[in-house]
């Protein structure tokens, strides 16, 4: 048969898991403390990169911007003056010819063609040259 325990025997019981219990939080919070402070060190580390990277991606936003800026200032300065009129003469060139394409009739073209070629017959010739070559280099499979 047991001994039946004593109040004080359950007492000086309580007592030891209370201490056990204790020493147990003690090192639960001594661990969780550590691993606080190597969070704090490493958050600490990524605000550090992230400044340290965002300053350098500042910086290329600026060469860029700066850059822009003086682009701007060649296009002002007469870059677009001097495209400009070789922009306005190809849009007035694919104006006529599209005026001539719809105005005209097949039988008019073939003329037309027929009165360029003798009104410069060396360009007629070397333009049905490459056309010739270009049609033999098809037919023959090199194309």
């Amino acid at each position: 048969m047991q001994a039946q325990q004593t109040p004080s025997d359950a007492v000086k019981k309580n007592q030891g898991v209370l201490e056990k219990s204790k020493e147990v939080v003690h090192n639960v919070t001594g661990y969780v403390e550590e691993k606080k402070e190597a969070l704090d060190h490493k958050l600490e580390e990524a605000n550090h990169y992230v400044d340290e990277k965002t300053n350098v991606l500042g910086e290329k936003l600026d060469a860029a911007r700066q850059a822009a800026v003086r682009g701007q200032r060649k296009m002002e300065a007469g870059y677009l003056e001097r495209v400009s009129p070789a922009l306005e003469q190809a849009t007035d060139g694919i104006d006529t010819a599209a005026t001539y394409l719809r105005a005209s009739t097949p039988g008019q073209m073939i003329d037309d063609v027929i009165a360029a070629g003798k009104r410069h017959p060396k360009e007629a010739a070397g333009i049905l040259f490459g056309l010739g070559f270009l049609l033999a280099r098809k037919l023959y499979g090199r194309g």
